[in-house]
């Protein structure tokens, strides 16, 4: 009984010395709350209307309380990504039985607006699609485009061709917007320059006015390292989500035209620090035939000078955009050959698969090189 009635009172006063230490943190920590002037414990804020950190922009967003919204790095309904993320991707699509062809090495076409196909097309195969806004082309330049109208014909196009954010995720404004064979012979100058940089204000209001947070993806070209220097400044950052180059090899030395212009890649992205999207790059395999004006010609595949061959050109060059971290998604051009020395194609004009197509499949899906007698560059 001692025993028990001593650790009954034991107990009553370790609860009661409990007791009194809460109330005396309790009443301590009421006094310093009121001395230090706070009203109350709580506050209600907005986000647009704090301070941005880094990775944030503020964007206009129709379904937003106040008109606004805080966006933490790319759109919610975009793909991509660095890295093992990287989108892999043909351009572009518009022969029979496209989509369903290309959904056996890539899930990811470039759809040009002017081939006028559905994005319905890509969506029953299970092709995602990054419409290329063309323009279209006009000699005048990017100058002679009303802004405004050229967005909102964008948008409509956008909606009546079954995109949805979800089915079309990213979005292109204009293509070599600085390219005088598309754009005139002023196509380069400051001009043409600061136009399109309100163009792709423009697109991305409009987008985002349309879809808020969901709009897809808003790739403006950069293209040329000087040109793309003409339009850029740090006030367009929260207006583009990546930065476009076409880094085809040239037609100089067999060495450089193997690789690409890997040095535009980097250039894009250390002047703007924006994910960087290759939305053409290819090689053309019409041995025997004059270069393209982007590409030397190439072997189909290794038949063991090992000096490079298209096979192992993309899957290089893929791997080596993989490996950047910073390079969203590489489209590969192109889906089938055309012209008289234009053999960039995958497959040939009749269909035929090269062994480029197994290295795209590959890179798509991170496989090891596949190309006969694999190179590494």
């Amino acid at each position: 009984m001692f025993k028990q009635h001593l650790f009954n009172k034991t107990k009553r006063f370790q609860q009661i010395s409990l007791v009194l230490v809460v109330l005396i943190v309790g009443g301590a920590g009421t006094y310093l709350l009121m001395s230090s002037n706070a009203t109350t414990p709580y506050v209600s804020i907005t986000a647009a209307s704090g301070s941005l950190g880094s990775g944030a922009s503020l964007q206009t967003d129709s379904t937003a309380s106040n008109g606004a919204s805080v966006r933490f790095g790319s759109a919610s309904s975009g793909s991509g990504g660095g890295g093992s993320n990287m989108v892999v991707g043909l351009n572009e699509s518009g022969w029979p039985n496209g989509p369903t062809d290309m959904a056996g090495a890539v899930k990811y076409d470039r759809l040009d607006q002017d081939l006028n196909e559905p994005a319905t097309d890509f969506a029953n195969a299970g092709v995602k699609v990054d419409v290329l806004f063309t323009g279209p082309y006009n000699s005048g330049g990017v100058s002679s485009i009303n802004a405004t109208s050229w967005a909102n014909n964008a948008l409509s196009w956008y909606q009546s061709h079954g995109c949805t954010p979800a089915e079309c995720p990213m979005m292109e404004v204009l293509n070599e917007p600085e390219g005088s064979w598309f754009w005139g012979s002023n196509a380069s100058d400051q001009t043409n320059a600061t136009a399109y940089a309100n163009l792709v204000k423009t697109a991305y209001t409009t987008f985002h006015t349309a879809y808020g947070a969901n709009a897809p993806l808003v790739l403006a070209a950069y293209d040329s390292s000087t040109w793309g220097q003409e339009w850029w400044s740090s006030s367009l950052n929260s207006y583009v989500d990546g930065v476009i180059v076409h880094p085809y090899g040239g037609t100089g030395s067999p060495s450089q035209s193997k690789l690409g212009n890997r040095q535009l890649v980097t250039e894009a992205h250390s002047y703007t620090g924006k994910p960087v999207y290759v939305t053409e790059v290819g090689w053309p395999t019409a041995v025997g035939q004059p270069a393209t004006g982007d590409s030397l010609q190439w072997p189909q595949s290794n038949t063991g000078a090992g000096t490079g061959d298209q096979c192992n050109n993309i899957y290089n060059l893929l791997s080596w955009a993989r490996g950047t971290g910073y390079v969203n998604a590489v489209y590969i051009f192109g889906y089938r050959d055309y012209g008289t020395n234009d053999f960039y194609g995958v497959e040939t004009s009749g269909g035929t698969k090269k062994p480029g197509w197994d290295a795209l499949k590959a890179a798509a899906n991170n496989q090891a090189n596949p190309c006969p007698n694999p190179l590494t560059y």
